[in-house]
Order: C-alpha cells, then sequence, then structure tokens
C-alpha cells in the first residue's frame, strides 16, 4: 500500500471512529448516578426483586404504550449489579449503537466496493448527541435497544440468513418498545422486494408478526394521560405538522426548521425509492429501515400530536428518526447516474448542515443535563427537609419522590450509595 493509500485509510478510520469518540466522552462527562423522571420506574421494579416478586407478569407488564420486556430485564439486572447506578444503563445504551453501526457497516460492505471513507456519514448519523436523553437517561436504554433490534433484523432479511434469526431479532426490538412492532410490516417489505426470496420465508416472517401481534396487545389499554388515537384525524394539519416535524427531528432543533427539514427529507425518500424500485436491487437493508424509521414517525403523529408539535423535537425519537436518513444514504449508495449524483449531493448538504445544528443542540442538551442532574442529586439527599416544589424537577408527585427516596435510603441505593460508601 502507498504512503498516499495509508494516509486516506488512516483518515477514514478517524472520521469514522471520531463520532463514537465523541459520543463517549459525551456520556462520561454528562452522565450521572441520579434518577429523573422515567428513570423512577425503576424504583418499584427493583423493590418487586428484593421481595422476590418479580414474574414474567411484572416484566410484561404495559408502561404508557410499550411492553419493554427485555428492557427491564436489563436494567433489573443492571440495577441489582450497580446497587442502582443509572451509568452502567447510559454505557448500554452506547454499546447498543454501536452493535449498530457494527451492522450498517456490515450492510455497507455488502454492497458494491466503495471507499471506507464512504461511510463516514453513517458513523456520525448512529452517534449522534441529538438524542441526547437516550444516552444521559438510563431507563431510555430500552429505545437504543429497540433500534439495534430492527437493524439486525432487517439485515439478516436483506442478506437472506435463516428466518429464524431475524425473527428472534424481531421479537427483541417488539418487546422493547412499541415502535418494534413496525419491524414486522418494514421487514415484510425488505423480503418482498428480494426477487430471490421465495414465499415460506415471507408467511414465516408475516405469521411470526402476527402472534407477536397478539401476545402484545393481550390485555393492552390505552394510556389516560395520553391523547386520543383519533385526535389526529380531528386535527389533521396539527398530525401533518407534527409528522413532518419528527422525520426532520434529527437534523433540527426548532419546531418549524424540523418541518422543513421533514419535508425535504421526505422528498428525497420518494425520489431514492422510485429510483431503487426502477434499477437493479443489491442486497441492502435501506427499504426496510426507511419504512422502519418513516412508519414509526407516522405511530407518533397519531399517538402523540396531541401533545402538540414541540413534543416532536424529543430528542429521545431521533434514535429511530435518524435510521431514515442512513437509509436514505445507504439507498442512495446503491443507486448510479446523475440523478443519483444530484440526490446524493443534496443528501450530504442536509446532513451537514442539519448535523451541525443537531451536534452542537446535543452538546448544549448534555450541559443542561449535567447541571439539572447535580442539583436533583443533591434535592434527592435532602429530601426530608426539601419543600415539595424542590421535587417538580424530579418527578411530578412528591410523595413519590418522598417514598422511593426514604427506599433508596434504607438499601443504600442510588446516591445514597455514593454518600454511605
Amino acid at each position: 500500500m502507498s504512503a498516499r493509500s495509508r494516509l486516506i485509510a488512516a483518515a477514514a478510520l478517524v472520521a469514522i471512529a471520531a463520532p463514537a469518540l465523541l459520543a463517549f466522552r459525551f456520556v462520561l462527562v454528562n452522565g450521572s448516578v441520579a434518577l429523573s423522571w422515567d428513570d423512577w420506574e425503576r424504583v418499584p421494579l427493583y423493590a418487586s426483586y428484593l421481595r422476590g416478586e418479580v414474574t414474567l407478569t411484572t416484566l410484561f407488564a404495559q408502561h404508557n404504550e410499550h411492553r419493554i420486556f427485555l428492557g427491564r430485564m436489563l436494567i433489573l439486572i443492571s440495577d441489582s449489579l450497580s446497587s442502582m447506578d443509572s451509568r452502567p444503563l447510559l454505557w448500554m445504551s452506547l454499546l447498543c449503537l454501536s452493535l449498530s453501526a457494527a451492522v450498517l457497516f456490515l450492510d455497507f460492505r455488502g454492497q458494491s466496493p466503495r471507499p471506507l471513507l464512504a461511510f463516514a456519514p453513517v458513523a456520525w448519523l448512529v452517534f449522534s448527541l441529538r438524542q441526547a436523553e437516550n444516552l444521559l437517561w438510563g431507563w431510555q436504554m430500552q429505545l437504543c435497544l429497540c433500534a439495534l433490534f430492527a437493524v439486525v433484523a432487517l439485515h439478516l432479511l436483506a442478506q437472506r440468513r435463516p428466518p429464524a434469526f431475524a425473527i428472534l431479532a424481531g421479537l427483541g426490538a417488539s418487546f422493547s418498545f412499541f415502535s418494534g412492532l413496525l419491524i414486522w410490516p418494514a421487514g415484510a417489505l425488505q423480503i418482498a422486494l428480494d426477487p430471490r426470496d421465495r414465499p415460506r420465508r415471507l408467511t414465516w416472517w408475516c405469521g411470526s408478526g402476527a402472534l407477536t401481534l397478539a401476545l402484545y396487545f393481550r390485555g393492552w389499554v390505552h394510556p389516560d394521560s395520553h391523547p386520543s388515537l383519533l385526535s389526529v384525524l380531528r386535527a389533521p394539519l396539527q398530525g401533518l405538522t407534527y409528522f413532518l416535524a419528527c422525520v426532520g427531528n434529527p437534523l433540527a432543533i426548532d419546531p418549524w426548521s424540523a418541518v422543513g427539514m421533514g419535508a425535504a427529507l421526505l422528498g428525497l425518500y420518494f425520489a431514492a425509492s422510485y429510483l431503487f424500485l426502477r434499477g437493479p436491487r443489491r442486497p441492502t437493508l435501506a427499504p426496510g429501515l426507511l419504512v422502519f424509521s418513516l412508519a414509526t414517525s407516522a405511530t407518533l403523529a397519531v399517538g402523540r400530536s396531541g401533545f402538540g408539535i414541540e413534543q416532536a423535537l424529543a430528542s429521545r425519537y431521533t434514535t429511530f428518526t435518524l435510521l431514515g436518513v442512513v437509509a436514505l444514504y445507504l439507498l442512495l449508495l446503491n443507486l448510479e447516474g446523475r440523478l443519483r449524483d444530484a440526490l446524493l449531493g443534496a443528501c450530504l448538504a442536509l446532513c451537514a448542515a442539519g448535523g451541525f445544528v443537531a451536534w452542537r443542540g446535543g452538546t448544549l442538551a448534555g450541559n443542561v443535563a449535567r447541571r439539572a442532574r447535580a442539583e436533583q442529586a443533591q434535592i434527592l439527599r435532602a429530601w426530608r427537609t426539601e419543600p415539595d416544589e424542590a421535587f417538580v424537577a424530579i418527578y411530578p408527585s412528591a410523595a413519590r419522590v418522598r417514598g422511593d427516596a426514604a427506599f433508596l435510603e434504607t438499601h443504600e441505593l442510588n446516591v445514597f450509595k455514593q454518600r454511605l460508601h
């Protein structure tokens, strides 16, 4: 290998590794032991564990719209080993993102030969600090877990591996977060687009999906605290703007910029899909991944648009919506011709402009979270003397926090472990 080739290879490795290292530093600097908001759901789960009352029913119980069976198991294991320190769960989220990037790299390398540097945009998207909530809240680990299983399932389907493995990954996605259910229609499309696939694979996949849905929705109830599923029909314009903002979420941090970015991305999605369907198709998970991401934005619009457009900008959703941008980029790499070059240029321009804003916004969110967690930890340690108003920053119910704080202190867990040891 010539000196020039070695230099190019080194530059490519740096460009690919840099976002992962920045995300690592982000978690290292801003991660905290403290509990915040949904993290408090870990306390009754761990209390049940100490009483020996954790059952399959406990793990399968509904949380908002979700059946987070796998997430609860991993959270319980982590909390039992770390005395409810949140930081191991943050590293678990980062591990899930790293594995997702590895699987996407396999898909990237399995296509026609291309420079290693061409994978850099995927790495910067996957490790985007725009998803700060999922990197800094322990409870949010299950979103990264769901995304990982979805990527694995679609990769296995694209590579025509035995369907049993893809089905297991589909189950993992489904019972990590509600959006994981969308892997079944996305996977069905992935199979149907491959002319080499046999109908039997599609039958096995769809049958497994139907059984999963039946199990998932057995005894399921719509959360009372969430808007009606019919609200999107009563206010369709609000639902549409929410959807577009959700699509543009990875590359914007304010509502109307997100709507504009979502509209631009949607145009690129349709154009790239049209060209992909017209031309020769190489094995890639991109079509299924694009459907999975767009379907996630659509279901969020149906279930959450009643909260208002600002809620579509929640960074927790970025882990799913950024997969659409990744899919667009991988899809364009499969194409050829001048129109493809124009679309690829537009995609990279949006990623560069929006990505810079998103990373900067994520960095600022991390700084805010670090200071907030430090204040929350102090309030929690002094829970006996703090007024009820002080707990608003930790959890909406002061009575809940006081009761859980007493449990944590008695068992020397979380911030009380730091103080006593």
